[in-house]
């Protein structure tokens, strides 16, 4: 029993001790099922537009905790890790669509860009680096002239907005 914890003691038939200690963990952790870790974070709790109700106070600053700690071990482990795998040659994006891939794969929001280009200048292998930063720095324009450019189509008459939509092609 000691070997794995102790966890056939809480997995015998009738024995709730186990379910009520995943329950717990699961509700602690904002999991958004009781009986699996299944997280989903809302970041619209850190937009200073958005009004919740009182009755949500406790979930909200649940969440806010849990983005500040998940985004704490995104930049501290997740991307110093994506960095050294560079380093080794482990992972090696080519281009736009493989950083994405690789960031997504280790669990790295887009909205990270910056902090990966950050640790990259700030790491003394940055010359060896140099591509992963030029794609970094190249998907942080393309989306922000995406953005940009969509606000702008949002003014626009419907016809005008649909001809510049063809006319892209």
């Amino acid at each position: 029993m000691e070997e794995n914890g102790g966890v056939e003691e809480c997995v015998k038939a009738g024995d709730h001790r186990g379910t009520d200690s995943v329950r717990g963990a699961c509700k602690d952790v904002g999991s958004v099922s009781n009986i699996i870790f299944e997280m989903r974070f809302n970041p619209s709790v850190f937009c200073p537009d958005v009004v919740f109700s009182k009755s949500d106070r406790e979930a909200v600053t649940l969440q806010e905790r849990l983005l500040r700690e998940a985004a704490a071990f995104i930049i501290t482990q997740q991307i110093p890790a994506l960095v050294e795998a560079c380093l080794r040659g482990s992972e090696m994006p080519l281009d736009g669509v493989t950083l994405n891939q690789v960031l997504h794969q280790k669990g790295i929001n887009l909205r990270y860009l910056g902090q990966l280009t950050k640790v990259i200048s700030q790491s003394e292998h940055k010359d060896r680096l140099r591509h992963i930063t030029r794609l970094a720095v190249g998907e942080i324009v393309v989306r922000s002239s995406r953005r940009i450019f969509n606000n702008l189509l949002q003014v626009l008459k419907p016809s005008s907005s649909q001809w510049l939509h063809y006319s892209a092609y």
